[in-house]
């Protein structure tokens, strides 16, 4: 999944060697009517900080609400794990990925110049996002 909705997809080495780091965690979603997944994400808590890894959705799957869903499963564990903070990086052109993001609280609190290669060999700029986590149910 990651490999069709990411440019520079990451290798299953990479996705293993990160699911046996401590406080990870993970979601997967899909429709109803869908018999594969269509969307998932991979974060890690950390004492009061939480990291979302990575968060996709498939192309024919945007717009549907699994995103949306995914995250707010996501802010719910790192709350039940004691996170005061999440934050994660996003490619600074991602304006879907922005959006979702904003809806959900998150603010930009930063830029890494130059953070992602791409194809093209121009790289992308990351911006950094955080959203403090209240706690409750």
């Amino acid at each position: 999944m990651h490999r069709h909705c990411f440019a520079d997809s990451w290798s299953e080495e990479s996705f293993r060697a990160l699911m046996e780091g401590q406080g990870v965690f993970g979601f997967l979603a899909k429709s109803a009517a869908a018999a594969e997944w269509q969307s998932f994400a991979l974060a890690r808590a950390v004492t009061e900080d939480a990291e979302i890894f990575t968060l996709a959705t498939l192309p024919e799957a945007r717009r549907t609400g699994l995103g949306f869903a995914i995250l707010g499963a996501v802010i719910e564990q790192a709350k039940r794990l004691g996170a005061a903070c999440l934050f994660l990086e996003v490619d600074a052109r991602n304006e879907a990925a922005l959006r979702l993001y904003d809806r959900a609280g998150f603010l930009v609190t930063g830029r890494r110049y130059g953070y992602y290669s791409v194809p093209s060999g121009e790289p992308a700029d990351a911006l950094t996002l955080s959203v403090k986590l209240l706690p409750g149910p």
